[in-house]
């Protein structure tokens, strides 16, 4: 991962868009842990068909472009799909509660 400016993870907004380094889509926040003003993590959703969430570490954010008038925020990380599958993030971090819990299902 090449070294980026700090982007702090209480920019990012639910429904934000997630890409990564490579530019492939990973999916959109769906949450945060353990809190929005807060966070150390980004719950992603990704998936068309089959929903999978990843558990992006909020210092892995390379850049952030807010919202537009009719589009959601960018999120892009300093990783590509291989590294973050490789760094076992399709799980909670230790503590992290089900993102059914998390977004209140």
């Amino acid at each position: 991962m090449s070294e980026h400016e700090w982007i702090d993870p209480a920019q990012v907004q639910e429904e934000d868009k997630v890409v990564t380094a490579d530019g492939e889509n990973l999916g959109h926040i769906i949450a945060f842990w353990p809190d929005l003003l807060a966070p150390s993590h980004l719950v992603v959703e990704g998936g068309r068909l089959l929903h999978h969430d990843w558990y992006v570490p909020a210092h892995v954010i390379a850049a952030y472009h807010p919202p537009g008038t009719s589009d959601p925020g960018l999120v892009t990380l300093g990783m590509t799909r291989g590294e973050i599958t490789a760094a076992g993030w399709n799980q909670p971090p230790p503590g992290a509660t089900s993102v059914d819990d998390l977004i209140g299902e």
